[in-house]
């Protein structure tokens, strides 16, 4: 059986993707970031929308946490980015010596793969509570 579609479920995620790129181009222009940058961020973020989405469609996520999840989406690639450049999260390399020609490119890369990591691991602990929860366990306990 084909599932339906709306046109909130297919609209909404391509208004909040404008609003995204809208404040990426308004962040490349502010503060001068490297393109390189700007477009691995706006690739996470599109797929971090398209995984809001799907997990909504599947009932794990509520229609009204979605702004919740898109705020966690950004919070995790700003957060991995801005650990990665104050050296609290090491660069992946695999020589181990990164030349700082390429420091950008390869903390571009690190900063996405933790993220996404990160974000990973947030849902899929949510998604255990959630289905604990279901299954008539008590998660949270009693006040």
């Amino acid at each position: 059986m084909p599932e339906e579609y709306r046109l909130i479920d297919t609209v909404l995620p391509l208004v909040v993707l404008a609003l995204f790129l809208i404040a990426g181009v308004w962040l490349i222009q502010s503060f001068g970031i490297e393109p390189l940058l700007a477009g691995i961020i706006s690739i996470e973020l599109l797929a971090l929308v398209w995984v809001g989405q799907w997990l909504r469609r599947r009932k794990i996520i509520k229609a009204q946490d979605m702004p919740f999840y898109y705020f966690g989406a950004i919070a995790t690639v700003i957060l991995t980015w801005g650990l990665i450049q104050a050296g609290y999260i090491p660069v992946l390399s695999s020589t181990g010596y990164v030349p700082m020609s390429k420091f950008a490119l390869y903390a571009v890369i690190s900063a996405s793969f933790y993220g996404i990591l990160a974000f990973i691991i947030a849902t899929v602990v949510l998604g255990v509570l959630y289905y604990l929860q279901r299954a008539g366990y008590r998660v949270v306990p009693p006040a």
